[in-house]
């Protein structure tokens, strides 16, 4: 469903025919952002995300990076550091942050089914680049890709049907709650995302 909002003279906004403060907008804003994330959380299962920001780090050209997983609705593995590379675009930025995921994943993987915590499917990491994604379903190694094919071989490895504990999954930006861990964020979406990260659900 798509809203149109138009100002008003008092600096609100008209929304189907009612008027609502800036700050009433934010909070819708930043509630419909809170439901979204939530669909995607599933009880008792292991989720990750997996997020870069390619070359903000100056001079040296590093890219930020940042994971969390998260079980029954809460963060319980994290990670926000840099690149241990200069990669040479973007998804190979991704490339770097999704391997360390999916080695987090598999870790924590292990350690439920010790603690007899089975887990039955495949541990769903999202990943906000279609490119990463891609290289991932299809494992597309070109020319162009090759120099990256040792690091993104072992989560391609993962998600092969003879192991099966990985399944890499395009998400949109807007829900990417390892964002906040390899960018800034505005306060409307971060606040939303840190409670979703703390298990908040009010």
């Amino acid at each position: 469903m798509t809203l149109k909002f138009g100002l008003n003279v008092h600096g609100g906004c008209i929304v189907r025919g009612h008027t609502v403060s800036l700050d009433g907008l934010e909070k819708m804003r930043a509630d419909a952002v809170r439901m979204a994330v939530r669909i995607l959380q599933i009880w008792g299962i292991i989720l990750g995300y997996a997020d870069a920001s390619f070359a903000d780090i100056k001079p040296e050209r590093l890219s930020s990076m940042g994971y969390v997983v998260i079980i029954n609705n809460g963060a319980v593995s994290w990670r926000s550091t840099r690149t241990p590379l200069v990669t040479l675009s973007a998804a190979e930025s991704e490339v770097v942050a999704l391997s360390a995921a999916t080695q987090e994943a598999v870790y924590l993987r292990k350690l439920a089914n010790e603690l007899g915590f089975t887990q039955t499917s495949p541990t769903t990491l999202y990943e906000d680049c279609t490119a990463a994604v891609a290289l991932s379903k299809e494992n597309r190694f070109r020319n162009r890709s090759k120099h990256i094919a040792l690091r993104w071989s072992f989560v391609s490895e993962r998600q092969h049907p003879s192991v099966g504990d990985i399944q890499v999954i395009s998400v949109s930006r807007k829900i990417m709650l390892a964002d906040i861990f390899a960018s800034s964020r505005p306060a409307a979406s971060f606040i939303p995302f840190r409670d979703s990260l703390l298990g908040r659900t009010s």
